[in-house]
């Protein structure tokens, strides 16, 4: 009965992480012709707009997301490691868990592709945010090289993020599937 318990709340806690990097993928897949064509027709007015809805898109709500997959991901892994130990602060010693062992070594990496994601998109802001801050000072010498130099470093981290979540995504799926069917 407990060792049933704690893998549903596993089942759940994976399948929720799954959710939530899904989600963050689709948002992040959306915003990337957005941000390249945006940033390189329209007027100053235009540009800044689409600026903040980028900053505003790729913030909080997906920074949120992508936080929250990755502590799912850590409770799920800890109780692959305790399971249904009668002392929650040892580790199971039985070995009759090999999915969900199997789902946390997925979730170990999938893990740090999120974490990367996370990295790699707060980068991106912070470029999007020098722009935005750069665009106030167009009389600056050679400042449209260094705004340029800052677009381009922001998409290629969105770039960067959309890789590592995809694979975070990938291991997410296949550690849901490892337990999907196990008992």
């Amino acid at each position: 009965m407990a060792a049933e318990a704690w893998k549903a709340q596993f089942r759940r806690l994976v399948v929720e992480a799954e959710i939530r990097l899904v989600r963050v993928c689709e948002t992040f897949y959306t915003w990337l012709p957005k941000l390249t064509s945006s940033m390189v027709a329209g007027d100053a007015n235009t540009v800044r707009e689409a600026i903040q809805l980028a900053l505003d898109a790729l913030g909080d709500e997906n920074c949120s997301d992508l936080a929250f997959a990755t502590s799912s991901m850590t409770a799920a892994k800890l109780l692959a490691l305790r399971g249904d130990s009668i002392n929650p602060a040892l580790r199971l010693l039985r070995v009759n868990y090999d999915a969900e062992r199997n789902a946390a070594i997925k979730l170990t990496k999938a893990e740090s592709e999120a974490r990367e994601a996370y990295a790699f998109v707060n980068k991106c802001r912070g470029h999007l945010g020098a722009v935005l801050l750069l665009m106030g000072h167009v009389s600056l010498p050679d400042v449209d090289d260094v705004i340029n130099a800052e677009h381009l470093a922001a998409v290629a981290d969105l770039r960067s993020a959309i890789l590592a979540v995809q694979l975070s995504v990938e291991l997410a799926t296949a550690a849901r599937k490892d337990v999907s069917g196990a008992s």
